[in-house]
């Protein structure tokens, strides 16, 4: 059976959760090519670095899972989480009223002065210019060694760049001190899946049973499958992430180009022309013309 063109659900979650990226396979010399290329890099297997950093991913989301699970049986209502708010960073304002007094905690000086620097490289990056981002991404660091939004602002403009090597690393560093940060989460496993396809599906399916609500993760081992041909379960999964992420243009064309390759012809046609007539090909990263023609090749 001879496969269409592809859309790779490559992500870039930086400040926020939906900054995403395609990365388009055009032909089916390219997707065997690159088939290949994923079966060379999966002999090589996982670095023991990268399987460490998985199995605390697995841990932190497992011990989540079972959290969930015990909650079900309160019923009294969670406290209000403040783990992440650092209140040394905020100055006190007081104010009276005649029944109460009120405290009021504004940003003070110095951290209105941090903010002011992510804007700076946060502009930078998404404008395309990530040699300058590093360089202000890293100016924060210099400053506030560790800071959470940086790391990963740093991490995706090598990402960008294609410097996958320090990208990696500075994910891995980031998913080590803040586990709960699911963006830095997710851009490691799409950095793991590319080191070794074969082994990294592994991980993610065992990552994916304590952590059912992760859609990038789900398109990720349903992208996985795809290359693999295994229509079948890329199906499955690519339906679970729009499950979670109902409606995500890349995920329902991802899910066309699966039906297209089982066969399922009127149901991806039924996909193709939703997206075209809600122009998701513009976000697509594709030719209003390619999906035009997509539609007439299938009809």
């Amino acid at each position: 059976m001879r496969k269409k063109q592809v859309i790779a659900i490559l992500t870039f979650c930086i400040l926020t959760p939906q900054l995403l990226a395609a990365d388009s396979v055009q032909n089916s010399q390219e997707i065997k090519t690159k088939i290949v290329e994923n079966k060379v890099e999966a002999e090589a297997g996982l670095s023991t670095k990268t399987k460490r950093i998985l199995d605390d991913i697995y841990k932190y989301q497992q011990k989540k899972y079972q959290k969930k699970t015990e909650r079900r049986y309160l019923t009294v209502g969670d406290p209000l989480d403040d783990d992440f708010i650092n209140l040394e960073d905020y100055e006190t304002k007081e104010t009276s009223r005649p029944q109460f007094d009120l405290e009021i905690k504004s940003p003070g000086k110095k951290l209105q002065k941090k903010f002011q620097m992510q804007d700076e490289a946060y502009v930078a990056l998404i404008s395309g210019q990530y040699e300058i981002a590093i360089i202000l991404y890293q100016k924060i660091l210099d400053k506030y060694r560790n800071d959470e939004t940086a790391m990963i602002g740093l991490a995706s403009a090598y990402h960008r760049l294609g410097e996958v090597e320090e990208a990696r690393n500075i994910y891995a560093r980031t998913v080590a001190l803040y586990p709960e940060n699911i963006n830095a989460t997710n851009n490691f496993l799409i950095l793991v899946a590319e080191e070794s396809p074969q082994e990294a599906l592994r991980e993610f399916l065992r990552i994916d049973s304590v952590s059912t609500d992760n859609a990038i993760l789900k398109a990720q081992i349903s992208y996985i499958y795809f290359l693999q041909e295994n229509f079948n379960q890329a199906l499955i999964y690519i339906q679970q992430a729009l499950d979670v992420d109902k409606g995500n243009p890349r995920y329902v064309y991802n899910k066309a180009i699966i039906m297209d390759n089982l066969g399922l012809r009127k149901d991806a046609l039924r996909l193709y022309r939703k997206l075209y007539a809600a122009k998701s090909y513009i976000m697509l990263g594709i030719s209003q013309q390619a999906l035009q023609n997509r539609i007439m090749e299938v009809k």
